[in-house]
């Protein structure tokens, strides 16, 4: 495995462990200037007042940012080209398999296609061209270049594989020829990664009057907080007393424009934020919530959020006002929560919240239920996501049927 080695901190030991049988080589690099959104568990969305020469740089950046083709780690793979290539032919691999973004990791791995006469498979973790969130400014000679690499991406990987039916959907629309050589992906979770983690996390600060609302991660340009507070606007409403009793916990710094926003409609007290935490910790953070919640930008209609394979491991049950209708599909296979439109269900969401206030109020159990099956939830576990993509590297590198 070769990958950009990390500015934002190393494995936890867990991660470690898991991967002590794989090799990995970590790229160390200059500071890159691509423009990031945000992690999920990553980076504070708050910043400090910016001094005139960070204003400069970022002025700069930003320049370099909508002007450079694909994006701007492309100079460092090429000068680093040569490194990766001797790294890949010693390890003497049977397939290339590359994820983007950073889409410049699909540019690395075409030129290893053709020097190593290996089959290549080409990774999509959202889309490319195709979005409809832009996180960058682009020029037109940047966004031209962009779709060029793009269609040439679909024109030469062996195969392009997806993290949801929806964008494999909308590329295949897009680009017909690539059909025969596309599938659905979906990501996973895995029990070994939170096992260690189990007992380890402190409870976190949760009254028992209260609707405790658990969004892992923060929220940012791609999952913003505008239709949460929607919601809240909806409930109070029809029931004002019960609006304070409704709780969002998140991870990581609220934005200030984020903070401002809640503030403006008088909600600021139901936001709650707490330190981001490591990937492990999952099951015994989310396990302390009533409800998960699934949100994202409502122009994400392609997309599934990466945190809802965590929340189908945890037991509250889950709640989604993301745009996706395959995200309500995977909730009702595996009877583990509702997804409601904002547009359209608004009237009945308020109605479940307002239940669940209530029984929380009377220390009920919500009626907002969850049942779950060990074989709908297997479906979706490590196991057998890792099964579907290595009989896909067996299709590729042998004469066997693939199976879909």
């Amino acid at each position: 495995m070769i990958a950009i080695k990390s500015d934002t901190g190393s494995l936890t030991n867990l991660e470690e462990e898991l991967l002590k049988t794989v090799q990995v080589h970590e790229l160390e690099t200059p500071l890159d200037r691509t423009h990031k959104s945000g992690g999920q568990l990553g980076e504070s969305g708050a910043e400090s007042s910016p001094s005139i020469s960070k204003i400069i740089t970022e002025n700069v950046s930003s320049f370099i940012d909508r002007n450079f083709p694909i994006d701007t780690w492309l100079p460092f793979f090429y000068t680093r080209y040569n490194h990766i290539r001797e790294i890949a032919r010693e390890a003497n691999p049977d397939v290339i398999f590359s994820t983007g973004d950073p889409w410049s990791a699909h540019w690395v791995a075409q030129k290893l296609k053709k020097d190593l006469s290996l089959p290549w498979v080409a990774d999509f973790r959202d889309p490319w061209t195709l979005s409809n969130v832009s996180l960058k400014e682009r020029t037109t000679f940047s966004s031209a270049m962009d779709r060029y690499w793009e269609r040439k991406v679909m024109k030469t990987a062996d195969w392009l594989t997806f993290t949801s039916r929806n964008t494999c959907s909308l590329y295949q629309g897009e680009y017909p020829f690539i059909t025969d050589k596309s599938s659905t992906i979906y990501n996973a979770y895995d029990y070994a990664l939170y096992e260690a983690a189990r007992e380890k996390y402190e409870l976190l600060n949760m009254e028992d009057q209260n609707l405790n609302i658990i969004f892992w991660g923060k929220f940012r340009k791609l999952s913003p907080v505008d239709g949460v507070i929607e919601i809240l606007k909806a409930v109070e409403i029809t029931n004002p007393d019960l609006v304070k009793n409704i709780k969002i916990h998140s991870f990581g710094e609220i934005s200030e424009a984020d903070i401002e926003l809640a503030r403006g409609e008088g909600f600021e007290e139901q936001f709650i934020a707490h330190e981001p935490m490591p990937p492990e910790s999952a099951l015994s953070v989310l396990n302390q919530a009533d409800i998960q919640l699934v949100s994202t930008a409502m122009e994400r209609k392609d997309i599934i959020p990466a945190k809802l394979w965590d929340y189908l491991a945890a037991n509250p049950p889950i709640l989604s006002i993301a745009p996706n209708p395959e995200i309500r599909q995977i909730l009702e296979e595996t009877k583990s929560g509702k997804q409601y439109d904002l547009r359209k269900d608004i009237d009945r969401l308020v109605e479940v919240l307002v239940q669940c206030v209530n029984a929380k109020r009377n220390g009920i159990p919500i009626p907002l239920e969850r049942a779950k099956s060990d074989q709908d939830f297997k479906l979706y576990d490590a196991g057998s996501i890792t099964k579907q993509l290595s009989e896909l590297f067996e299709h590729l590198t042998s004469d066997k049927p693939h199976v879909s």
